[in-house]
């Protein structure tokens, strides 16, 4: 029922506390059943255990009100919240139940901390307090704005020695601070130490890793740390003292300027008898441009004797300062502090020197004015705060272009079923205007002039065009077009467009439709983006390579001076320029959470002229955004997405098609991939929470879900093991695809040595190999799960795309979708003999095989419901088996994410659903006045 104001009489959602229109607060009567994602709604939320996920709104405890969740770690989930007793934002942190659960571990936390508080430094993260909510016990913390140093590393892949060395002595020098109250960390690591926007370095964490292991104090034979980062007496469960701190900033230092750490292995225990036995390489080999006196000082800390090692860290820290201070001035780093009121200085005048000749007043006010008018872009000035507004409050708003001159927002959203509409907002007041409506609504682009908008959509014909659209609404006209279509730019004096096809760009004269190719060296997949600079002859656009690294690049539009400014497996989305044309503009990051970077590009050659950096961070956003001519505006759709499992079961009863369903998972989290164990019993599924993405396993009846994963990266797609106790999956750990296996229970995580990774799912069970998609998916890759051995399903390879490979109960074959043209749908391919047999014509993807090796089970959405129908194994023939409903909070069933067991009576699938509006932002870049 809509909440309606008693101003305006517009109509609201039930939860929204102010009016949409107007703003007037609503009847606080109104009950709050689910709260927006971006409005904040308050209730109050007491969990007896910590599997609960904390929803945006949520006020835990009658104290934290909960704003985003930051990620999941060994210990449990993490928040940023706003304390509303102390008015500040905090970082909480919940444990796991199963932690939680042992009476001495929380006496140890209490006591550990007490001890941590006393830490009082810049570099240290400050700890508050230790809390217990019903059976929920929680930390709270200092919240640091910024990312790990972990995320900092895998990003740049290599960090200038300036840089490198900055964060190395601020590290230390908290350490120091640690050091002399007699606190060691003991599992200091990138993931523990944190880089806010400023540069400044926190440590976190301390006092929690003692209190992991038995007693107050560590004796002999308990084993703490991260194996990548621990001392050699660690490795032999000594002691740990401020030396073993000082040998994991050692190696942390060395990973910073080299891209990687000293030691890597196959398994922890590789990694961790390395830092026992082998000697680390010479930094200065590895990295030739670094200072002789930084190698000796990382050789020094990664001594494997203690006592040859730096003593105290007070002695670090002077050498590290003395390598800072002797870099070239260009290389230093200074992290930027806030800046000082000015204070007024009184001074003393005698009268007689007040006295000036009228020549020199008028003198030095015509110099004055020299300077204020032609000096004053020199001048250092405050930096404006971004200012954030709400422009959409639909949650279906998509793809914000805002116009040049500022004043009006074009935006999509859905109509009717298969129809989607473009508004245009007056961002000076009133409701939106519809202005067209169509089966396709896509790349939205305003005119350089500001009087149309442009859409690639579809004509009368329902054949893929180019439309102009009056700002105001109108008769929409078609233009001369070419290529794909896939995106689109416009010249500065709007005659031209650019479009991509492929691996190559069209500019294309939108009066005769005459089209000039732009041809791009390299090797790559496609082009995705692309944006016309506001002035000149130069393009940017973002790519994938044949690393299926993510890529941006500028050109000119005869072909000339192609430059490659950023390449990275972080998604690189919506390259834009500036109104200058002096730099770029562009989305970084994984999953929901993106940063908005920019890098400066020279005029002359397209080359980068500094540095990339961020300037917003941590936004929740799809893939689209616009900035003003003026460059003081950005506009941007906030994208809020959830995922939930649900469990599916077929009555036994007759020919009856319906199931009854139950949610598995509840919560703000992406929880994908399920993967059924083969006994039934067990669910393996991801968890992805924006930066991260971790498997968990849990009962398929019910019950707490555990952790089995903790690489704090990316992964994907986990199958079981025909006997149950294995687990393969793709993870990105160490910045690579690469498909893992590890023991159901989550002991001995090992990747294999096979590359060329694609997709993001797997099939094991009940075959006696791991089949993953290559790269391009072209083809089905085999992994002998014993020797690492790989091979492939199609020898010969004969066109189209390869998904979903699920082995027969036999494991002899394997039912996979292959658009091969022009027989596209499920094929039937042999082990044996590698016969190929087209079974079913359509979009349908394989779930899995009956027990008898008979049907195949096929799952296609339609309309909110997921259709599961049987395919004759042999014949090709089909009959309808269930029809699975959606949810109508939680969304709709994809395809893609269905498992089922063994006999074919239970399904489990993903359900997803997004939240969009556009949000203005303003004064997002500082360096525009």
């Amino acid at each position: 029922m809509a909440n309606k104001c008693l101003k305006c009489h517009s109509d609201n959602l039930e939860a929204v506390k102010f009016c949409g229109e107007c703003g007037t607060k609503l009847d606080a009567s109104t009950p709050c059943k689910s709260p927006p994602p971006d409005d904040k709604v308050f209730f109050t939320q007491t969990l007896d255990t910590t599997t609960c996920e904390l929803m945006r709104g949520t006020v835990f405890a009658g104290r934290y009100e909960i704003i985003e969740e930051l990620g999941t770690g060994g210990m449990g989930r993490v928040y940023r919240a706003h304390d509303t007793k102390l008015n500040e934002e905090v970082a909480l942190k919940l444990i796991k139940p199963e932690i939680a659960a042992e009476k001495r571990v929380s006496d140890r936390f209490r006591n550990e901390l007490k001890v941590a508080r006393k830490i009082r430094h810049k570099n240290v993260c400050g700890m508050y307090d230790f809390h217990e909510e019903g059976k929920t016990l929680f930390l709270t913390m200092e919240y640091v704005r910024g990312e790990d140093l972990k995320s900092f590393i895998k990003r740049s892949k290599v960090l200038s020695t300036g840089t490198a060395v900055s964060i190395a002595r601020q590290t230390a020098e908290g350490l120091a601070e640690a050091h002399k109250l007699g606190i060691v960390h003991r599992d200091l690591k990138p993931g523990n130490i944190m880089v806010d926007k400023e540069g400044n370095a926190k440590i976190m964490d301390f006092g929690i890793a003692r209190s992991l292991v038995g007693g107050g104090t560590t004796g002999e034979g308990a084993v703490i740390g991260t194996p990548d980062y621990m001392s050699p007496e660690q490795v032999e469960g000594k002691p740990a003292d401020a030396r073993s701190d000082i040998y994991a900033l050692g190696v942390i230092l060395f990973e910073m300027i080299a891209g990687r750490p000293p030691f890597e292995g196959d398994t922890p225990f590789s990694i961790a008898n390395k830092h026992k036995s082998e000697p680390p390489p010479v930094p200065k080999k590895l990295v030739p441009q670094i200072p002789e006196s930084l190698s000796r000082l990382i050789l020094c800390c990664l001594e494997k004797d203690k006592t040859k090692r730096y003593q105290t860290t007070e002695e670090l820290v002077t050498d590290l300062a003395a390598v800072e201070d002797a870099l070239p001035t260009v290389e230093r780093v200074v992290p930027r502090r806030k800046t000082s009121t000015h204070r007024e200085v009184p001074a003393k005048f005698q009268l007689r020197r007040l006295v000036i000749p009228a020549v020199v007043i008028v003198a030095v006010s015509g110099v004055a004015a020299f300077v204020l008018l032609f000096l004053d872009r020199f001048m250092p000035r405050t930096s404006l705060a971004p200012q954030y507004k709400q422009i959409t409050f639909s949650g279906t708003a998509q793809l914000p272009t805002v116009s040049p001159d500022g004043k009006f927002l074009a935006y999509v959203e859905p109509a009717i079923p298969a129809l989607r509409k473009v508004m245009v907002q007056d961002l000076a007041g009133g409701p939106p205007l519809e202005v067209f409506r169509g089966p396709r609504c896509d790349f939205l682009r305003w005119l350089p002039n500001g009087t149309e908008l442009s859409i690639i959509g579809k004509d009368n014909s329902n054949q893929t065009t180019l439309l102009l659209i009056p700002r105001l609404g109108g008769s929409a006209r078609p233009v001369e077009c070419s290529g794909g279509l896939t995106t689109l730019a416009w010249s500065p004096d709007g005659s031209y467009y650019a479009c991509t096809e492929g691996t190559s760009i069209s500019i294309v004269n939108k009066i005769s439709g005459a089209v000039k190719a732009v041809l791009i060296k390299g090797h790559f997949m496609n082009v995705l983006d692309l944006d016309w600079a506001s002035v000149g002859d130069r393009l940017v656009f973002t790519t994938v390579n044949d690393k299926r690294e993510y890529a941006l690049g500028t050109i000119r539009t005869d072909g000339s001076q192609q430059q490659e400014l950023v390449s990275g497996l972080s998604r690189i989305e919506s390259p834009r320029w500036s109104t200058r044309g002096d730099r770029i503009y562009y989305f970084l990051g994984t999953g929901q959470s993106m940063d908005l970077w920019k890098i400066a590009i020279s005029a002359k050659t397209g080359e980068a002229s500094g540095r990339a950096s961020i300037i917003l961070s941590e936004l929740q956003t799809g893939v689209s955004f616009s900035v003003t001519s003026d460059g003081k505006k950005m506009a941007y759709g906030r994208l809020l997405t959830t995922g939930h499992l649900w469990l599916a079961e077929s009555k036994a009863s007759g020919q009856d098609r319906a199931v009854s369903t139950s949610a598995l998972t509840k919560g703000t989290s992406v929880n994908q991939f399920p993967s059924i164990s083969p006994d039934g019993r067990q669910l393996a599924y991801v968890m992805n929470t924006g930066k991260v993405a971790e498997l968990f396993v849990m009962p398929l009846d019910g019950g707490a879900a555990r952790q089995i994963t903790f690489l704090n990266s990316m992964n994907y797609g986990p199958a079981w093991s025909p006997d149950g106790r294995e687990i393969a999956f793709i993870s990105m750990e160490g910045g690579k695809a690469r498909v893992w296996k590890v023991s159901s229970t989550g002991e001995s995580p090992t990747p294999f040595s096979a590359d060329n990774i694609g997709g993001r799912s797997l099939a094991w069970n009940p075959g006696n190999q791991i089949l993953y998609q290559i790269i391009g998916n072209r083809n089905i890759g085999m992994i002998d799960p014993v020797s690492g051995r790989v091979d492939f399903l199609i020898k010969e390879h004969e066109g189209g795309w390869l998904f979903n490979p699920r082995f027969s109960p036999d494991g002899k074959q394997i039912a996979v979708f292959w658009n091969r043209s022009p027989s596209r749908g499920i094929w039937a391919i042999s082990q044996v003999d590698g016969e190929r047999r087209f079974l079913y014509p359509g979009s349908h993807l394989p779930v899995g095989w009956t027990p008898d090796g008979r049907w195949i089970y096929a799952a296609l959405p339609s309309g909110q419901m997921l259709e599961i129908i049987a395919i004759d194994a042999k014949g090709g023939s089909s009959k309808n088996v269930h029809d699975i409903p959606g949810d109508q909070e939680d969304g709709t069933p994809s395809p893609f994410f269905v498992s089922m067991t063994a006999d074919g009576k239970k399904f489990v699938y993903s359900v997803g659903k997004s939240l969009s509006d556009i949000w203005l932002v303003e004064n997002f870049d500082p360096d525009i006045r």
